[in-house]
C-alpha cells in the first residue's frame, strides 16, 4: 500500500514538472519571437525571385513577420472612398507580404498594412540594418464580399517596379462600401526605378482613355488592373 502511494506521488511530481516544463519553453519561444528586430525579421524572412506579379491571389511568405509602423516611421492609415482622398489611422502592426531579391546593398519589402480590412500596401527599402530608407504606395483594396482592388503593382526582371492606379472620376468622395453598377475612372500605370542609395525615382507614366468599370470586374479574382482593355 506504501509502495502504491509513493508511486502515485512520484508520477504526480512528474506531471507538475513536465507542465513546469512545457510553460517555461513556451515562454523561450515567446520571447525569443518578441526578441526578433527589424533586421532579424528581413533576414528571416525567404526571398522572392523577380519577376513578380501581385495579382490577387498572390500567396503570403511563410513567415511573415509584424512590424511597428510608426517606429518606421512608415504609414499608419488606410483609405475610406474609392477616390483616395479621405483617410483613417490605423493602429495594428504591418505585415512583411514579401521580400525581393536584389543585387544591390538595400532590402526591398512589400509590406500590408490593414490585410483583412480596406488594405493598403506599401514598397519599403531598408537598410541591411533594418533602417528604413524609402517607401510608395503600391496596392490599395477594399474588403467587401470579395476584395475591390483600385490599385496593384508588379516587378520585372529588371526591377522596374509598375503601380497600375484606378483615378475614379468624381467630384465627391465615393465610399468604398457604397453600391454602384459602374464608375468611370482612369487607369494610370506609374513606373518607378529603385537608385543605387535605395531612394525610389518615378520614371514616367502612362495615361489610358477613361473607361466604366463594374464592381464585378474590380472584383474578379482572375483578372489584374494591368490587364483591362483601356
Amino acid at each position: 500500500m506504501v509502495y502504491f502511494e509513493n508511486t502515485c506521488i512520484i508520477l504526480c511530481l512528474r506531471e507538475i514538472i513536465m507542465r513546469n516544463l512545457l510553460a517555461l519553453f513556451g515562454i523561450f519561444v515567446s520571447c525569443n519571437l518578441f526578441a526578433l528586430d527589424v533586421k532579424d525579421k528581413i533576414a528571416k524572412t525567404p526571398k522572392t525571385i523577380l519577376p513578380f506579379e501581385c495579382i490577387r491571389t498572390a500567396p503570403w511568405s511563410n513567415p511573415n513577420y509584424a512590424l511597428d509602423l510608426e517606429d518606421l516611421k512608415l504609414p499608419v492609415y488606410i483609405y475610406e472612398d474609392l477616390g483616395l482622398t479621405c483617410k483613417t489611422s490605423y493602429k495594428n502592426d504591418g505585415e512583411i507580404f514579401r521580400r525581393f531579391e536584389t543585387n544591390n546593398s538595400y532590402e526591398l519589402l512589400a509590406l500590408k498594412i490593414g490585410s483583412s480590412d480596406p488594405g493598403l500596401g506599401i514598397l519599403v527599402t531598408f537598410t541591411k540594418d533594418g533602417k528604413v530608407i524609402d517607401h510608395i504606395e503600391s496596392e490599395v483594396y477594399f474588403c467587401l464580399d470579395k476584395r475591390l482592388y483600385i490599385s496593384q503593382y508588379r516587378i520585372d526582371k529588371d526591377m522596374n517596379i509598375i503601380v497600375t492606379h484606378l483615378q475614379i472620376n468624381s467630384q465627391t468622395a465615393i465610399p468604398f462600401d457604397k453600391s454602384f453598377s459602374s464608375i468611370q475612372a482612369q487607369r494610370i500605370d506609374t513606373y518607378y526605378r529603385v537608385d543605387s542609395s535605395g531612394k525610389f525615382q518615378q520614371i514616367k507614366q502612362v495615361k489610358f482613355k477613361p473607361e466604366f468599370y463594374t464592381p464585378e470586374y474590380l472584383k474578379d479574382e482572375n483578372k489584374n488592373l494591368w490587364e483591362g482593355k483601356e
